[in-house]
């Protein structure tokens, strides 16, 4: 099944700090942003990291709940970059399959939610523009501000 992007007019309500509501226009697309889980860190995972930990550090998935693209145009502009990324190999291998589009999934990972997750003292390993996340080496103690993160949709363990 092919996807389409239902380009549609929608708000988004955005709560800033001071709890005032702004809204901003977006268009629509599945899983544009997904919604922050109420615990990010499962009791599950924090007990299997506590078992786990090396030297106080552990590695671990964090997924985001964005790319931080909200309108027709970011996304447009975020596609040209995205295509640019791509080997000719790779362009070739998704036109053998049909796919002459960049989809949402291709867009990389939001590189402002990555440097906020590193200055709180992760350590990138690698990111995953498909799965929206990222791994990291964490320190323990810094696993509960990160999940605070307003972007960081959950946490889980590796």
């Amino acid at each position: 099944m092919t996807r389409s992007i239902r380009w549609a007019a929608l708000t988004i309500l955005l709560v800033s700090a001071t709890g005032t509501a702004k809204t901003q226009p977006a268009f629509q697309y599945p899983d544009l942003v997904r919604p922050k889980q109420p615990i990010a860190l499962s009791s599950n995972a924090a007990h299997y990291i506590e078992k786990h930990q090396e030297n106080g550090e552990v590695k671990v998935w964090v997924f985001f709940t964005d790319k931080g693209v909200y309108t027709k145009g970011q996304f447009e502009s975020a596609t040209l970059a995205a295509r640019e990324t791509l080997t000719p190999r790779a362009l070739a291998r998704r036109a053998k399959h049909g796919i002459n589009t960049i989809e949402f999934a291709d867009l990389p990972v939001n590189q402002h939610y990555v440097d906020l997750v590193v200055n709180a003292g992760g350590k990138l390993r690698w990111a995953s523009r498909w799965l929206n996340a990222a791994s990291f080496e964490v320190d323990q103690a810094a696993l509960d501000l990160i999940g605070k993160f307003p972007f960081v949709e959950r946490i889980k363990k590796q």
